[in-house]
């Protein structure tokens, strides 16, 4: 079948296209156990397992200075068909063409994946079944070192005879300006990064609620550690018309104590509001809404959404993580998080929280197999405080824990 396959290929694209022809796949079949996923659980709550699998093949075509790229994803849960039925699931996961127009300008369209620095604003968060994605048109004048990325995207859920109504929890539009540059031989990095979402008041279509984002991430190489800092902040309104004032900061030193152990310490502050000040009416919450998701704060995702997450409050999140290389096929690492709100939450029955929330461990276990097979294990638990159940809810007596395990195979098929 695989072989049939080709064939048809080699045929659509002629035979002047062998070697201009790059196809593989993605098989990941993912086993996840939750009872303690995303909040802490209640005594009568059983825990759920499941098994969901992502396939995706991808196909790139390079030609006289265009390049195309179209990727096909089906997500399913094990068992989730009858027997004897098919449910089409198949979706475009990318499909995007880039046009070479000089030696460092790029005009590039489509459905694409994007993601700057670490991935906390923009990202692909590539642990979610679907992953992250945007049909925009990216314009980048960039040499082997430098770049300058602008971006823009304006969304419709469908073609219209008048207006721009647009009736999906999603931005109607996005501007992205990044700039990256080494300096001092390539031992530091800067980049910047600028953007603009707007959303569309869900009361009325015709007030659109800007929203600007702004970040710089510094890394710096020393002979002996790497220092990562990366201010960020946010203006403009929500999709409600509520205005903010919100910042970011992120602070990492990094370094090794053998060859093969590799450790980071650092924090993530997140701002929000003072629930003792009843007269602030801005949104001081910082809220990262494309970012790459599950690891950054934990692999449980208890703090993804954080104006809902923190209840207002804002956050820190204090880490240490730890790589150890045991074998050149097996790591092992152990991050683990302290989390604390920013600012004073105030509970129903008008007292002033404890700020400590909590402590997760993370364990992870990878195994390669070989270059394109990846064997993923990962064990975690939260250890969570009362404060905490009034935050996220859940009963902090009960353990709460997730685990998943993880396959990934990316075979090369053809033109590699």
């Amino acid at each position: 079948m695989k072989k049939l396959f080709i064939v048809t290929l080699l045929f659509v694209f002629g035979s002047e296209s062998y070697g201009q022809l790059k196809l593989d796949a993605e098989i990941r079949p993912l086993g996840e156990f939750r009872r303690g996923y995303n909040r802490m659980p209640f005594a009568d709550e059983k825990a759920a397992a499941f098994v969901v699998q992502r396939t995706r093949l991808n196909l790139q075509f390079k030609q006289d200075r265009v390049t195309s790229f179209i990727s096909f994803q089906d997500v399913r849960t094990f068992g989730e068909e009858r027997q004897k039925r098919d449910e089409p699931s198949l979706t475009l996961h990318q499909g995007w063409v880039e046009v070479q127009a000089t030696e460092n300008l790029f005009f590039r369209v489509g459905r694409q994946q994007i993601q700057y620095d670490r991935g906390h604003f923009i990202g692909r968060n590539n642990f979610n079944d679907n992953g992250q994605k945007h049909d925009l048109l990216m314009i980048k004048l960039q040499n082997e070192k430098q770049h300058l990325h602008l971006a823009t995207a304006f969304n419709q859920d469908q073609p219209q005879l008048f207006g721009t109504e647009y009736d999906i929890d999603n931005y109607k539009f996005m501007q992205i300006l990044r700039l990256y540059s080494p300096f001092n031989q390539d031992r530091g990095s800067l980049s910047v990064l600028a953007f603009a979402d707007g959303y569309e008041n869900p009361d009325n279509s015709d007030l659109l609620y800007v929203r600007g984002n702004y970040s710089a991430f510094l890394t710096y190489d020393f002979p002996a550690f790497t220092v990562s800092l990366n201010p960020a902040a946010q203006n403009g309104k929500t999709p409600e018309g509520q205005d903010i004032a919100a910042y970011y900061l992120l602070a990492e030193f990094a370094s090794s104590l053998a060859n093969n152990h590799e450790y980071a310490l650092g924090f993530e502050f997140i701002s929000g509001n003072d629930g003792e000040n009843t007269q602030d009416e801005k949104l001081r919450v910082f809220n990262p809404t494309y970012s790459r998701g599950n690891g950054p704060n934990g692999f449980m995702d208890y703090f993804t959404n954080f104006p809902v997450h923190t209840g207002g409050a804002g956050f820190w999140d204090f880490y240490v993580k730890n790589s150890v290389n045991i074998t050149p096929k097996v790591a092992a690492n152990l991050d683990i998080h302290a989390f604390f709100l920013a600012n004073n939450y105030v509970h129903a029955n008008g007292e002033t929280i404890d700020k400590y929330l909590g402590l997760e461990p993370d364990f992870v276990l990878e195994y390669q197999f070989n270059d394109f097979t990846e064997l993923k294990f990962v064990y975690s638990f939260m250890l969570g405080t009362e404060s905490m159940e009034i935050v996220k809810g859940g009963d902090k007596n009960e353990w709460a824990q997730f685990s998943y395990l993880m396959l990934t195979v990316k075979p090369k098929l053809f033109g590699y």
